[in-house]
């Protein structure tokens, strides 16, 4: 476990410090960036921050670490808007609840996060806002070895994802944390979040909305079904539940069955899930 990168990082009486508060150590440089008050020109330390996340990226190497910046805000308005292609870094947000780093997709139904570079890390404090009806999905995932832990919302009843993360067969090791605050006045996703022949990917999911398909959709590739895994603890009907795939094929639940819809979009009494909550 290194130190933090001087001048770049953040000092306790001239001397570099291993992390502050929640941000990971490093060995590398530490980058922060922040909308209010950050230029892309400056030198991206704390004090003459970066203004943009893309800009950060194009200065950072494998192993640094960027940090949002409480009330960092950008918008997502097209494919790729925000695009991760710089192998090895990690995302950081400072700040909770309002004042956590935003990101709000706007403009176009297409408009994407994408990581397309392996050992990606987000995490921190990071929201995620849907401003665009039937927006395809916030985050595209195509590289190995990436964690995404953020909250995502949906705008209203009528304006929300089909899908918060969309993952290919590239995506091999994939760890996501997502909680998903939407609406369950209307069906407004397809599937929270999709796998595409995902080798061993780690989800875990605090939901609560309405999705036609499923929950987590790991449909894509049958044969590698049994290498991913999904804990889900909180339905559209609050219950509280925590499934896996290795769970559900203990308990019968074929392998064709499961093909169609792994974690349905609303958890029903019945013998294959189990219920840890109290009727309403």
């Amino acid at each position: 476990m290194g130190f933090t990168n001087f001048p770049f990082g953040i000092t306790s009486f001239g001397v570099p410090t291993m992390g502050m508060a929640s941000i990971p150590p490093t060995s590398g440089r530490v980058w922060f960036v922040n909308s209010n008050t950050g230029l892309d020109g400056n030198a991206g330390s704390f004090a003459q921050p970066l203004a943009t996340t893309a800009r950060a990226i194009v200065l950072a190497s494998a192993g640094d670490v960027i940090v949002w910046m409480a009330g960092h805000a950008e918008k997502i308005t097209a494919a790729g808007s925000i695009t991760v292609n710089n192998n090895g870094l990690t995302f950081w947000g400072l700040g909770e609840g309002k004042t956590a780093p935003t990101f709000t997709s706007t403009t176009s139904t297409a408009a994407t996060f994408l990581i397309s570079a392996a050992n990606t890390v987000i995490g921190g404090n990071v929201n995620a806002i849907c401003n665009i009806a039937s927006q395809v999905t916030f985050f595209s995932v195509t590289a190995a070895n990436v964690s995404i832990d953020v909250t995502i919302y949906d705008t209203s009843a009528t304006v929300g994802l089909l899908s918060d993360v969309v993952a290919t067969s590239a995506a091999a090791n994939l760890t996501l944390n997502i909680d998903h605050v939407g609406f369950t006045a209307s069906v407004l996703g397809t599937s929270m979040i999709i796998l595409t022949g995902v080798v061993n990917g780690n989800i875990t999911v605090n939901a609560y909305g309405a999705w036609a398909t499923a929950v987590v959709d790991f449909a894509r590739r049958l044969a590698l079904i049994s290498r991913s895994r999904a804990i889900f603890t909180t339905t559209l009907e609050r219950c509280h539940t925590m499934s896996s795939i290795r769970s559900q094929a203990r308990r019968g639940l074929s392998m064709a069955s499961m093909a169609s819809a792994i974690i349905p979009s609303r958890v029903v009494p019945g013998r294959l899930w189990r219920r840890s909550c109290r009727p309403h």
